[in-house]
């Protein structure tokens, strides 16, 4: 009983991917798109279908990506978010919108690591007037920070 459900599931999954192939290639004004097949890499999930394989620590997860925005005097969580997309570029000025859609306040400053670093979101949050601190690159542990320039600024 449960090798017929098992096998099912697979050919429902199966019939998904091929029909999926066989839009993209219509979209794409191929000459047969009935012909179209799916990549051999194309993969399905049975038990989370949303979630999506990420990178982690070295590695390869099934798991989703989570926003987080959090008021830095109250310690409260303002705007969430989970997503498939691996990575955090797009997702800065969407959690300032959030935060200012659950708060009735535009953030006054919001930190940031270097995912987060996408010109047309810094250009979007910038036109609110948020104060702005994203890191620009990524420090090894136990690597030495380069030292702080000196002087005029160039």
């Amino acid at each position: 009983m449960e090798r017929e459900k098992r096998r099912e599931k697979i050919q429902k999954a199966k019939e998904e991917m091929e029909k999926e192939a066989r839009e993209k290639a219509e979209a794409k004004g191929q000459d047969k798109p009935e012909e179209a097949k799916p990549s051999e890499k194309a993969q399905r999930n049975f038990t989370d279908s949303d979630s999506r394989i990420m990178p982690r620590g070295g590695t390869f997860q099934q798991s989703y990506n989570a926003q987080v925005a959090v008021d830095a005097d109250t310690q409260l969580i303002v705007a969430q978010e989970m997503g498939q997309i691996a990575n955090d570029a797009r997702q800065l000025e969407p959690m300032v919108a959030q935060a200012q859609a659950n708060t009735g306040l535009v953030p006054v400053q919001l930190s940031a690591d270097s995912g987060y670093l996408c010109q047309e979101d810094i250009e979007k949050v910038e036109a609110k007037g948020v104060e702005r601190f994203i890191a620009t690159g990524r420090s090894k542990h136990g690597e030495e920070a380069a030292a702080a320039p000196r002087g005029r600024p160039p």
